[in-house]
């Protein structure tokens, strides 16, 4: 009952009908078995990250240190993290400003960084982990004064890129 001086208003006669039982349990069941597909079709399938790996060594990235080093193989300033011989960088790609790609060769092979270096100094590096090499190819991004991004890539098959050209 509503009243003026109570402030609630009586709505009991206005609910509608509620849904049956079996309805809800049905509801409860498809939900969890919706949930237990999922979670399993999660688990027996390989994620992206899993699926988009081969062996570097079933990869012909490091095809380039089948010949000897050149001096144009060496970068001219000093890859700053991991400790790198100069024997283990190789020239990819070269555009007219003086920016390049190389490989480094890392731990034997066992790993590879894509590097852009530009003129006097240091740009930047992108490298493989636990001997693993992306299918869709190792990239790394660089800003370039005057150019903008530049963008390199090594690809399975030991073909590269350097971008904008």
């Amino acid at each position: 009952m509503a009243g003026p001086l109570t402030g609630r208003d009586d709505r009991s006669g206005t609910r509608g009908p509620r849904p049956p039982g079996w309805a809800i349990a049905v509801l409860a069941t498809a939900l969890l078995l919706g949930a237990l597909v999922g979670w399993t079709t999660s688990q027996s399938t390989p994620s992206g990250g899993e699926a988009a790996v081969v062996p570097i060594a079933e990869t012909a990235v490091l095809s380039p240190y089948d010949a000897a080093p050149t001096s144009a193989d060496a970068p001219r300033d000093a890859y700053p993290r991991d400790p790198v011989a100069p024997t283990d960088y190789r020239l990819l790609r070269t555009r007219p400003d003086g920016v390049a790609l190389y490989i480094a060769r890392l731990r034997g092979g066992s790993a590879v960084c894509a590097v852009i270096s530009r003129p006097g100094r240091f740009t930047t590096s992108s490298c493989t982990h636990d001997g693993l090499f992306p299918v869709g190819g190792l990239e790394v991004e660089a800003s370039v004064p005057g150019s903008g991004f530049v963008r390199g890539i090594i690809r399975p098959d030991g073909s590269a890129e350097l971008t904008p050209r």
